[in-house]
């Protein structure tokens, strides 16, 4: 990919940049990329950080009580906790800007639990108002309202399925979002194939367009699961765009342990890579690839409710 950033042009293409930085191995719910978290997960301690001189018992001491505090923050009690406060009241949890979560919403969040449009397109919202907007905002010395505002486009699931399904993907213009005029957008895509079902499907992937690049970059957490969906959508972007779209495959994305864990892992791909653009370092390639990322379904699902119980809370208290 030879999209960069600068901060006087935003992104752009620049085919001699520099290589990207080695990003190493990381250990991740997703969300932790875009912002400190007060009970981010413990991963490996790299090893400047460790103790200096520290003896043998000392380190078996910490590493034990670094496991209870994995354990018990990944806990099904703590979890459900959280989710029995926010179930606890009406089926409207949370409005927050466009997206409504409701009580339904939250139960999907417990573990091994399958997450709907809904989910995801609240996730969407919140790392586009809480991240990618503001960000841009501060880096982008000459910005404006569309530059910060089309930059980096999350697409809605439901409009991901519109494009997907639908006969004439030009006419969507002025329905979808510009994202003629972005220079990434991201779009989870479901295998529901029924068009009488807002809901369908077994299995959701994620689609990243670097539209000046013309690649679709692919991240599936169960292999090629969305193989034949995801050259059904590369068509009709193409039409969209009235150009060719090379698709590319990630070969590292971790893969899901069970069946239901597809939701999350694209809400946590989508942070993780959301946050390597917003983090790009000036005039350099970036790196999008998920090679050594290990990634944490449960603590992602965690994060996500401990969040709506944050924003909750805060609406609560003005």
């Amino acid at each position: 990919m030879n999209t960069v950033f600068s901060a006087n042009r935003g992104y752009f293409l620049c085919p001699d940049a520099e290589e990207a930085f080695d990003t190493g191995s990381l250990y991740t719910n997703g969300f932790d990329q875009l912002e400190p978290a007060d009970d981010e997960l413990i991963a490996e301690l790299p090893e400047r950080e460790k103790p200096a001189n520290e003896s043998a018992r000392a380190r078996k001491k910490r590493e034990k009580q670094q496991h209870k505090q994995r354990r018990q923050r990944k806990s099904p009690r703590s979890e459900w906790s959280v989710v029995q406060e926010l179930c606890s009241g009406d089926d409207k949890v949370l409005k927050f800007h466009e997206i409504t979560v409701y009580r339904e919403d939250i139960l999907n969040l417990r573990d091994d639990e399958w997450l709907n449009d809904n989910n995801l397109a609240f996730i969407y919202e919140y790392i586009t108002r809480v991240h990618i907007e503001p960000t841009l905002r501060r880096r982008i010395r000459f910005s404006n309202k569309q530059m910060i505002e089309t930059s980096i486009i999350l697409l809605m699931p439901t409009f991901t399925f519109l494009l997907a399904h639908h006969p004439e993907p030009t006419q969507l213009r002025g329905v979808l979002p510009p994202i003629e005029k972005a220079k990434f957008v991201f779009m989870p895509l479901n295998d529901n194939e029924d068009l009488g079902v807002a809901e369908g499907g077994y299995h959701w992937s994620l689609v990243v367009l670097s539209v000046e690049d013309r690649l679709a970059m692919v991240y599936d957490s169960m292999e090629s699961a969305n193989e034949q969906e995801t050259k059904q959508l590369v068509s009709k972007i193409e039409q969209y765009y009235g150009a060719k779209f090379r698709i590319v495959v990630d070969a590292h994305p971790p893969q899901q342990s069970n069946g239901s864990d597809c939701g999350i892992s694209v809400a946590g791909f989508t942070a993780i890579l959301v946050a390597r653009l917003l983090k790009a370092e000036e005039k350099h390639k970036i790196n999008m690839s998920m090679e050594n990322v290990r990634f944490s379904a449960l603590d992602a699902r965690l994060f996500v409710l401990k969040c709506i119980k944050r924003l909750r809370d805060e609406t609560e208290s003005d």
